[in-house]
């Protein structure tokens, strides 16, 4: 890590992410810090001292930019590829102490994102402890191929007719058995369907309907 950065007030966007990765050892991406910018996790500026007022309305006399100002559209500001930057902050102006802002500049004039040290760093504490970043929710993850062929075998089963229907339904055994005996290529059940792995899924899935169900 970089010592220079603690002596700075601002980062810029390459700063940030550079003290943000070597400092937590987590590849935090640019669209990754303007999500968290987006979630109120952190905040992105921008400096625009002296810019005009602009938007779709016209002003008799638009207000003038003082400073850096907290940016209230990260993403749209600063990961769009349209050739026109829009800017909504909210910040100091000649007209006020502090109000929103509204700008927009073309590709010659684009402003970048900068962030506040200070915040940078609590953001990397946080990373580190997790304690105060949002838990992923359950099953965010790219499902298991053995979760995909378990689901379509029941999809399979649920299209079959019943020969002899129960008002009870089927129970898990009589549902592993169908599974096995139906799915097979050269007399061996598939890879993924074993009575074992079947049980386990069930299992599992159980046990996340029941957490689900919690309140």
């Amino acid at each position: 890590m970089k010592k220079i950065y603690k002596l700075l007030e601002w980062l810029d966007l390459d700063q940030a992410l550079d003290y943000l990765n070597d400092s937590t050892g987590t590849p935090v991406t640019k669209y990754n810090l303007l999500q968290l910018c987006e979630q109120d996790v952190c905040q992105a500026y921008v400096d625009i001292d002296k810019a005009p007022e602009a938007s779709d309305m016209l002003y008799e006399h638009p207000t003038i930019a003082i400073g850096k100002h907290l940016v209230l559209n990260p993403m749209a500001a600063f990961n769009s590829d349209s050739d026109i930057q829009k800017l909504k902050t909210e910040g100091t102006t000649d007209s006020s102490s502090y109000e929103k802002w509204c700008g927009n500049f073309d590709s010659s004039q684009r402003r970048a994102p900068i962030f506040k040290n200070k915040k940078i760093m609590e953001l990397a504490e946080k990373l580190n402890n997790h304690s105060d970043v949002p838990k992923p929710k359950p099953f965010e993850d790219e499902p298991k191929p053995s979760h995909l062929l378990a689901i379509a075998a029941l999809l399979e089963l649920l299209k079959e007719p019943v020969e002899h229907p129960r008002a009870t339904g089927r129970n898990q055994g009589a549902i592993i058995t169908s599974i096995e005996e139906k799915f097979q290529v050269r007399g061996r059940t598939l890879r993924g369907l074993s009575k074992r792995q079947l049980e386990q899924l069930f299992s599992d899935a159980k046990k996340a309907m029941e957490e689900a169900k919690k309140p």
